[in-house]
């Protein structure tokens, strides 16, 4: 081999040395950057198939909690609601014995027992019960129309027993219904209301009437309260009940 051949094979091995050098690294550079890509990626997919529970468990979440904040506001207006019917059916009763005042008439049903118990009309309750002893419906009709302009009154027959008949004070979310009374001999009186004689109480027990204050109105109650309401609601204990808020 020529010395010109020989120069030119270490030469060229020279050259190759020195290729080698120069992009090794450049290699090496290369795969470990694409060795990290790969890892952030594996991470980013853990962290985001982690995520994807804590996401839906915050969903569920606040979905609870627009439920719980949706039924308390309407638990509120619910609340609001029956205290305002309450107020409107204290101002019905008070209007309806200052005109009422001309006549034999008395509390009676559920605004007697809350009255009696609570001191008070039961919240949840939608109406005055009154009875008045042998109305003039016609009369009694025409004078609470005039004195009670505010509300609308009307002469009612119920469906189921169209021989009786009754007056019903109409407010709104309200009303009153003021019931006949008569009697029907031996010592008993029956309250007309269209239940038939289930209604039907001792004469001794209703008259003469008894007078109570409440709120700073006058009612006018069962004479033998005491005895009464055990007889007509028998399932709720009085022995220790004092009424709260009414005088005698």
């Amino acid at each position: 081999m020529s010395a010109k051949e020989i120069e030119a094979e270490l030469s060229q091995k020279q050259n190759n040395k020195s290729k080698e050098r120069h992009t090794a690294p450049h290699h090496r550079c290369g795969r470990a950057q694409n060795e990290a890509r790969r890892k952030r990626g594996d991470i980013k997919a853990k962290a985001c198939n982690a995520l994807l529970p804590a996401g839906a468990a915050r969903q569920t979440s606040l979905a609870a909690l627009g439920a719980v904040a949706a039924y308390a506001a309407v638990r509120s207006s619910i609340k609001i609601f029956h205290h305002t019917r309450r107020h409107l059916l204290r101002q019905m009763l008070a209007d309806l014995c200052r005109n009422l005042d001309h006549v034999t008439y008395w509390l009676d049903f559920g605004s007697l027992l809350g009255i009696h118990r609570d001191g008070d009309l039961i919240l949840h309750d939608n109406d005055v019960d009154l009875a008045v002893l042998d109305p003039d419906w016609p009369a009694l009709l025409a004078h609470l129309q005039r004195q009670m302009p505010q509300y609308c009154v009307r002469l009612e027959t119920p469906s189921e027993a169209p021989d009786v008949c009754f007056l019903r004070v109409y407010c709104g979310v309200c009303f009153a219904d003021v019931f006949g009374a008569r009697s029907l001999g031996e010592g008993r009186v029956l309250v007309d209301c269209g239940h038939g004689d289930i209604t039907s109480i001792d004469e001794r027990l209703v008259l003469p009437t008894k007078a109570l204050t409440w709120r700073c109105e006058k009612l006018y109650i069962h004479c033998l309260l005491g005895l009464y309401i055990p007889y007509k609601f028998p399932c709720d204990d009085f022995s220790s009940l004092a009424s709260p808020g009414i005088s005698t």
